[in-house]
């Protein structure tokens, strides 16, 4: 088994569909020991302008029995549907750089948006570079994306519905 993470999100008017998101793809992973961390309301940043649209967004850990080219097959497919973004952030403490994809996920130490959540999640995570998640949150800049808790989680909400 392999710990991966994922970062999955989607716009205001699908915001109530985000867990029902969430536990079909812990299903499609064949996931275990699941958990996540809160909601998030996120104003990004794109080529340093605000979006218009802010979106919800939940970062999904778990472990996994299927290789790291499976995983991405299977988020590939996911990202089909409308209305939800799934990112491939992290499989173990792998690197993996492939024409398409890569892991760790490019830009992840540089997203508030995913690097709070994920230390909520694992306040001792280390990166495949060595360094800890609470070095690269410190690093952040003012500027970066915005990232607002607004629904925090007291106990996991997906392991009891999707395992």
């Amino acid at each position: 088994m392999t710990l991966c993470y994922f970062n999955v999100e989607t716009v205001l008017s699908e915001a109530v569909k985000l867990w029902d998101f969430c536990s079909e793809l812990l299903v499609d992973l064949s996931a275990h020991k699941s958990r996540n961390s809160s909601t998030y309301l996120t104003q990004s940043t794109s080529m340093g302008m605000l979006a218009t649209n802010p979106v919800y967004n939940v970062i999904l850990g778990c472990d996994c029995s299927h290789q790291a080219e499976k995983v991405y097959e299977i988020i590939k497919t996911f990202n089909e549907k409308d209305s939800v973004k799934v990112d491939f952030l992290l499989y173990g403490n792998f690197s993996i750089y492939m024409t398409d994809w890569q892991i760790p996920f490019p830009g992840l130490t540089k997203r508030a948006y995913i690097l709070c959540p994920l230390l909520e999640l694992d306040p001792n995570f280390v990166f495949p570079d060595g360094e800890r998640i609470l070095d690269k949150v410190s690093k952040l800049e003012d500027d970066e994306v915005t990232a607002t808790k607004i629904f925090e989680v007291t106990k996991t909400h997906i392991d009891e519905k999707s395992l």
